[in-house]
C-alpha cells in the first residue's frame, strides 16, 4: 500500500467500477421487496455495502424476529462487495458527527465518499443535507 510522507496509509479506491453504495435501508428494501426494490436490484451487481450497514440491517431483522440465518445465506449468493469500516472511513465518518446521524449512516456516507459512488437509501433527510456525494432516494 502506498504511503504519504507522514506514514499514514493512503486511501485506495479499489472499487472504481461499483454502481453504488447500499445502506441498511436499501438492504431492507431489497430483502423485503418494499417499494423501490427494483432500483436496488438494478445496481446489485457491483454494489458496495459497509459492514456497519450490514450489521445494522441484520440487527433490525433479528429484532423483528426475522429470518436472519436465511438472509445471511442469501447474501452470500449475491454479487455484493462488503467493505470493512477501516481507519480511513472512520476519519471520514467523524467529519459528519455534528449532523446527528447514526454511525451506520455516517459509515455509508464515508464508503460512498471513499469509493466515489452514489449512496442508495430511503433516508429522505440525507437528500436535504449538503453532502459531497450523490444521494439516490429509493422511494
Amino acid at each position: 500500500m502506498a504511503t504519504k510522507n507522514n506514514n499514514k496509509p493512503k486511501p485506495e479506491n479499489k472499487n472504481k467500477n461499483n454502481k453504488g453504495v447500499l445502506d441498511s435501508s436499501a438492504l431492507r428494501t431489497l430483502f423485503f421487496n418494499e417499494e423501490g426494490a427494483t432500483k436496488v436490484y438494478k445496481i446489485l451487481e457491483d454494489a458496495l455495502v459497509s459492514t456497519i450497514s450490514l450489521s445494522t440491517f441484520l440487527d433490525e431483522v433479528d429484532g423483528a424476529g426475522g429470518p436472519t440465518n436465511l438472509i445471511l445465506k442469501h447474501i452470500q449468493t449475491l454479487a455484493l462487495q462488503f467493505a470493512p469500516f477501516d481507519y480511513d472511513q472512520v476519519c471520514i465518518a467523524s467529519r459528519y458527527s455534528s449532523l446527528s446521524l447514526s454511525l451506520e449512516c455516517r459509515a455509508a456516507i464515508a464508503l460512498a465518499l471513499s469509493s466515489q459512488a452514489p449512496l442508495y437509501t430511503t433516508n429522505k433527510a440525507l437528500a436535504t443535507m449538503d453532502l459531497p456525494i450523490t444521494i439516490c432516494l429509493i422511494h
